[in-house]
């Protein structure tokens, strides 16, 4: 008998961490980060150089 409560907490523990990681998987890497409060990493690098680096355009090219 308990070790079937075992299991269920296990899997339960297990289905609990999964939601939690697809959620905060669909808000993206920064919004779901602990501290996109206070993080001045690439969260903060703005669009336009997100743009060049993506289409690999210098600073200078329009």
């Amino acid at each position: 008998m308990i070790d079937v409560l075992i299991i269920g907490v296990i899997f339960a523990y297990a289905g609990w961490t999964l939601f939690r990681y697809v959620k905060k998987s669909k808000k993206g890497a920064c919004a779901s980060c602990a501290l996109n409060k206070s993080c001045q990493s690439a969260c903060s690098v703005s669009d336009a150089a997100l743009h060049r680096a993506k289409t690999g355009g210098s600073p200078g090219s329009k």
